[in-house]
């Protein structure tokens, strides 16, 4: 099989016959029908890279035959008839034939043991005419058959001489090989191993040379730059500690400002707060203490008129009957009728009733009949039937009503409705994280059942506007919808933005939290009083991964629900195992509610169909609601224009300004250092607002509302606070920098001068940006004008990849101050210079 179907190896011919089901045994197979199969598939074909390397050498045949081809000999054709047309019987074989037989056999063998084959001729049965007939053979045949016998019997003895002369040709060979390799390796080995010795010492005195002027190298280029850095470290020192000590005065300046600033406001703030006191008490005092005073004064009379009333009345009964009693008094009672033992079984208690009660009576001691007619029976069941399929309706409506996801709008919409004012967007956004606990790690089955019941009845209340394409289980996207909500008495209408999201601790990640608003911990069922145990310990370190990868500010909500088997006061417990309040130090949770499901009253199988169940989260809910964290004021721009408008603020308002006072005195502009001294700060400052480190705890805005394909919408996506991206921002506004400006004299009379230090000034500003946004200088050109045309060409080589939001803090943004050389130059009045002409 292996040479037949062309298989690489008895391996690979095994598994074929197994795959059709066939046994084999050592190298024979079975051929059993019983337990060949035909396979579904077919077997898949593979090249056989032992023919196709075999067909490159030799020929077809011999690859396909396994062995080198008989050479074809055809056998001479005999006639049946003789001259005469008449059958001949005997056949005469050819000892040509038979010579050409016996020496294809003798060359198969191997030459090592010649076995010379006796070739018997068969002679075949020749069945008689009917007639007799005469053989005749004629000289030239048997000349023939002589010649052939004497050729085989010299080739016969031809060929064993020649295998003597053969062997012994073989073993002279053999012997020379092997005495000429022994030769050769002796000489070819002492010669290559003194050469090789040679070699080996002139390579490494090479290399010691090569080393020895290596280290020498090394050597100086440590020593120069060990006293370089010495050198240079020294003068460092010395500039920082210079410019140390003259930051430390201006901060000490400015604080001082920023104290006299803060403190009269705070003393302004504080006044103003006092007066506004004073009038709204006597404002409130007019028009609401007094009104509801005579209000109270009011309801007081009504009910002091009422009560006159119902006193009359009862005064006038109680005196009938007091005159009833009196009257019943003056005469005396009649003598009983009753005999004594009908009296003593009066007295008797829980005596049988022998009269009629309750549509029956008793027939002995245990059996009661009934006396209703069957009309009032029919309707007394139907009745009966008609609680029940009332029961059984308000069961339904109960268990629909505990599937039905919440309307987040409905629940916490009027605790939700306070945070309006703060928020100044038309779209308010609250987000929800529902972590649920692992199941694995419950003891019981029991556990695993109430565990398993409660997480997918949880998933069913917060489902709603749920995106169907999503195929993570672990981070379940279970609401993601707007809806609005309208402020109690007003007619203001706001979009709700919400999000719910279910999660757990695997593959939790940066943007899974962003904008989260409140968190509902769920822990698992069976909680244990032992605060090493296991069950503490996950739940602690689910907790502590969860708030961690939350950006810290603002500080949540937190709700933990308590599945528990029975009614205990736990708080402590749960305080202590959870370890709550490490996290309300460190500001990771601005408040907590505990929120114990007892599951003793809805059966160890958790009847979520109850309503006290429902209301218990709702009152969840509400909480988070109510606690809702308060948001930074972040303000959200396009880089570009956020760029654009800072710089017309806080530079060229300023210059212009200057300026404008400067021609009215009658002087020159500015000077370019000045100019670029206060771009250079505005930058700075620009730069450190918008890659600020407080940017990197915010956690805003909520990333699931954050869609591509919406570009209009001014939202920044879910990474625009990780540190690469606030250092690509960082980068991209520090570039737009301008160079330092050599102070030079202007006020030379040689024109040419002053124009040549410009030029190169610009050419060193333009960099390898010849060809965009050409400035146009020519004589009288402001100087002013020459630097606005330079901060527009900066301002206009921001590419469109660059189209960035820029995201700050209004705060900080507005905490600007002007380099000290600016506001000396603003503040002095009296400008020394040439008067300009």
């Amino acid at each position: 099989m292996v040479r037949c179907l062309g298989f690489e190896s008895k391996i690979e011919a095994r598994y074929f016959c197994k795959f059709h089901g066939l046994n084999v045994t050592e190298e024979f197979v079975v051929l059993d029908r019983t337990s060949y199969v035909e396979p579904e598939e077919s077997w898949l074909p593979r090249r056989s890279q032992n023919i196709i390397e075999s067909k490159l050498s030799s020929r077809i045949g011999e690859v396909m035959n396994g062995e080198p081809l008989l050479p074809l000999s055809l056998p001479t054709p005999i006639n049946s008839f003789d001259d005469n047309l008449r059958f001949v019987g005997k056949l005469d074989v050819n000892v040509s034939d038979i010579s050409e037989i016996q020496t294809k056999l003798v060359v198969q063998d191997k030459p090592s043991v010649p076995q010379p084959e006796v070739v018997q001729e068969v002679k075949p049965e020749i069945k008689p005419d009917s007639g007799p007939q005469k053989l005749q053979y004629t000289n030239d045949d048997v000349k023939d058959l002589a010649k052939h016998l004497f050729w085989e019997v010299i080739g016969d003895m031809a060929k064993e001489v020649s295998e003597d002369l053969i062997q012994g040709a073989l073993m002279i060979s053999n012997g020379t090989q092997d005495v000429c390799d022994i030769i050769v390796e002796e000489v070819v080995t002492e010669y290559v191993g003194s050469l090789s010795q040679s070699y080996h010492t002139e390579v490494t005195l090479l290399k010691q040379k090569k080393d020895k002027e290596t280290m020498i190298q090394s050597s100086a280029v440590h020593f120069t730059s060990v006293i370089i850095k010495d050198v240079v470290d020294q003068e460092v020192l010395n500039l920082a500690t210079a410019e140390i000590r003259e930051v430390k005065a201006q901060l000490k300046r400015e604080q001082i400002d920023r104290g006299a600033i803060e403190i009269s406001d705070e003393l302004v703030d504080l006044v103003i707060n006092e007066m506004c006191e004073e009038v709204a008490e006597e404002v409130y005092q007019k028009d609401v203490v007094e009104r509801l005073e005579e209000l109270d004064d009011i309801c007081h009379c009504i009910e002091l008129e009422r009560a006159g009333r119902f006193l009359q009345r009862w005064k006038k009964e109680y005196l009938a009957r007091i005159k009833l009693k009196r009257s019943m008094l003056d005469f005396p009672p009649a003598v009983a009728m009753d005999n004594s033992y009908d009296t003593v079984q009066k007295l008797i208690p829980e005596r049988q009733n022998d009269v009629c009660d309750n549509n029956g009576f008793y027939v002995n001691k245990l059996a009661k009949l009934k006396i209703d007619t069957p009309e009032r029976d029919l309707t007394n069941r139907w009745a009966v039937d008609l609680m029940l399929s009332a029961h059984e309706l308000y069961r339904k409506i109960c268990h629909l009503k505990s599937w039905q996801p919440l309307d987040i709008a409905t629940t916490a919409g009027s605790q939700l409705q306070k945070h309006f004012k703060i928020c100044k967007s038309r779209t308010f956004y609250w987000k929800l994280i529902l972590s649920l606990p692992d199941l694995r790690l419950c003891g019981g089955h029991e556990e695993k059942d109430v565990g398993g019941l409660l997480e997918k009845w949880l998933r069913s209340k917060f489902t709603k506007g749920k995106d169907e394409t999503s195929s993570d289980k672990d981070k379940d996207m279970l609401s993601l919808y707007r809806t609005e909500i309208q402020y109690s008495h007003s007619s203001i209408v706001k979009d709700l933005g919400v999000c719910i999201k279910a999660v757990k601790d695997e593959e939790l990640g940066h943007s899974d939290l962003l904008g989260t608003n409140g968190i509902i911990f769920v822990l698992p069922p069976g909680v244990t009083d032992d605060l090493s145990a296991e069950y503490w310990e996950d739940a602690r370190s689910r907790l502590q991964t969860l708030l961690q990868l939350k950006p810290l500010y603002p500080p949540v909500p937190l709700v933990i629900m308590i599945p528990l088997l029975i009614s205990d006061d736990l708080d402590d417990l749960v305080y202590t195992g959870l370890d709550l309040p490490s996290f309300t130090d460190e500001e990771f949770v601005s408040t907590i509610y505990l929120r114990p499901v007892d599951l003793q009253d809805y059966g160890r199988s958790l009847d979520v169909t109850q309503p006290e169940l429902n209301q218990e989260l709702q009152e969840c809910v509400q909480f988070l609601a109510e606690a809702y964290p308060p948001q930074a004021d972040i303000k959200v721009k396009y880089l570009k224009d956020f760029i654009d408008d800072y710089i017309l603020k806080k530079f060229f308002s300023p210059v212009l300004q200057n300026l404008k006072q400067r021609k009215q005195n009658g002087f020159l502009h500015q000077m370019p250092e000045q100019l670029v001294i206060l771009f250079n700060h505005v930058i700075s400052h620009m730069t450190k607002v918008l890659a600020s480190e407080t940017l990197k705890d915010q956690s805003w805005p909520v990333a699931e509302f954050f869609s591509t394909k919406s570009p209009t919408l001014c939202i920044p996506a879910s990474h625009w606070n990780t540190e690469d991206h606030l250092y690509c921002i960082e980068q991209l506004t520090e570039s737009l920098q301008l160079p330092w400006f050599l102070n030079d004299d202007f006020e030379k009379d040689d024109w040419s001068e002053i124009c040549e230090v410009l030029w190169i000034y610009i050419d060193k500003v333009i960099d390898d940006h010849s060809g965009q946004a050409k400035i146009d200088l020519s004589s009288k050109y402001e100087l002013l004008s020459i630097f606005n045309q330079l901060l527009s060409f900066m301002l206009n080589n921001l590419e469109e990849k660059f189209e960035l939001l820029a995201v700050y803090m209004k705060k900080e943004l507005d905490d600007y101050h002007p380099p000290d050389s600016w506001r000396f130059m603003e503040s002095v009045k009296d400008f020394n210079g040439i008067v300009f002409l």
